[in-house]
């Protein structure tokens, strides 16, 4: 498990005592996070600092604050990890989704997990990506919304690889309270681009 937050990582250390878990976020590439801190255990704002292709992020740059309140956490690929074998992803990265999961492309095509996202248009836009760069990057991974949890605003979804989508359909369609995007149909992006369509038309305006 990864996690840059030094007071969130103290909780996952004292949960997950037998897993192996590391103070770093993960991105692209390795680089430095400005992180404003927040009296909220796992909570804050984090500041992009891929912009104009920079690494590294300068408190000149970040929203006018007390400067004693940013911290400054590390960031690393996940390919840069050499992983080999990887079932399942989960990943709540506050927006740096489309970041993380391009650091990641080697991994999930070798591995193909499913992969278990938090999907937020707005801080999507607040990281400088969106929803449509998500969509673009998991279509590229051939990578299918199978169902989720939530509304648009902020919504828990998993994605699976396309040949794979039949037999994880056949099990989620037991749950509830979930929303399925492609139920006994063929596997498209419709039923996610309608979820989302509110920001999707938003965006394309």
């Amino acid at each position: 498990a990864f996690e840059p937050n030094p007071l969130a990582f103290k909780c996952l250390q004292y949960n997950c005592k037998t897993s192996i878990n590391l103070p770093f976020g993960l991105s692209e590439k390795a680089c430095i996070l400005p992180f404003s801190s927040s009296s909220n255990v796992g909570a804050g704002h984090f500041f992009n600092p891929l912009l104009n292709g920079r690494t590294g992020g300068q408190l000149r740059s970040l929203p006018q604050s007390n400067p004693d309140n940013f911290e400054s956490f590390p960031l690393i690929s996940l390919d840069s990890m050499l992983i080999r074998n990887v079932g399942f992803v989960k990943m709540d990265v506050e927006g740096f989704e489309v970041f993380a999961l391009r650091g990641a492309f080697q991994t999930i095509n070798l591995c193909r997990p499913n992969i278990w996202l938090e999907v937020s248009p707005d801080l999507l836009l607040r990281a400088r990506s969106s929803l449509r760069d998500l969509i673009r990057i998991l279509k590229s991974l051939k990578y299918v919304p199978l169902w989720g949890i939530g509304e648009p605003i902020q919504s828990d979804i998993m994605f699976v690889p396309r040949r794979r989508y039949q037999a994880e359909l056949s099990v989620s369609s037991n749950m509830t309270g979930v929303i399925l995007f492609n139920a006994n149909e063929r596997p498209t992006w419709a039923g996610f681009r309608n979820h989302f369509s509110g920001y999707l038309s938003s965006m394309h305006n």
